[in-house]
């Protein structure tokens, strides 16, 4: 049992702190009040877990999404088809000679290197698949990126309303998260913390110390907040 006066650990059952004398009743009552808060946050906002889910793999697409398109296979496939372009033509007038060779017979005119042909537009062909198909790719992702901003704001502006309508909310909003309310919960069920600031400091230190990742959902509710808190 710890102390909230000094911090000091005491033997289960201690009525008073054997270290500064403080009254351990008060701490168990404090403790029981974090508790019930953070409970009844928890409960209420384990009903939106599946818009929070929602919210994080649209963060994800709107900012992963652009950062995935290939420049260089543009660049390569446009210089190829461009850098070609001389060999386009001659290759139509060998074709036009070679079909003109044929009916007319004098098979001489026909040019000696028109073998190459084939190879010419098998290249340029390549080329000219993976150039359209990848912009059509990227034309797919900016409709993609598009309709995730627009469902993201929703969502976001959801959520925020619902936060508002908590009223005295004992977190943040970018708290607010039922997975990080949970971890939470069980940090003052521990006696861990018996403050809701101390709740949060242990939960970022384990975080820390597993090498959980606790910043990127508070990054994308922070944005959200910033966004709506007016």
């Amino acid at each position: 049992m710890k102390c909230s006066n000094c911090g000091k650990e005491n033997p289960n059952g201690s009525t008073f702190c054997i270290e500064c004398s403080e009254n351990l009743g008060s701490t168990l009552s404090g403790s029981s009040n974090i508790e019930n808060k953070l409970n009844k946050a928890y409960n209420y906002f384990s009903k939106k877990a599946d818009l929070y889910e929602c919210l994080y793999r649209l963060n994800n697409t709107i900012n992963l999404t652009p950062a995935k398109y290939k420049i260089l296979r543009i660049v390569i496939c446009s210089s190829v088809l461009l850098e070609s372009i001389p060999a386009l033509i001659d290759s139509a007038k060998m074709i036009y000679l070679l079909i003109l060779g044929i009916i007319t017979g004098e098979y001489d005119s026909i040019p000696n290197d028109i073998l190459g042909i084939p190879f010419v537009f098998l290249i340029d062909g390549v080329c000219a698949f993976l150039l359209f198909s990848h912009l059509k790719r990227v034309r797919t992702n900016h409709r993609i990126i598009a309709n995730a901003k627009i469902q993201f704001s929703e969502i976001g502006k959801e959520l925020y309303d619902y936060y508002k309508a908590y009223g005295n909310c004992p977190v943040s909003f970018e708290n607010t998260d039922p997975e990080i309310l949970g971890k939470l919960c069980e940090i003052a069920e521990g006696g861990r913390a018996f403050t809701v600031n101390d709740c949060l400091r242990v939960y970022a230190e384990d975080c820390y110390r597993l090498g959980l990742n606790s910043k990127q959902n508070d990054i994308v509710l922070n944005s959200v907040y910033a966004t709506y808190s007016y």
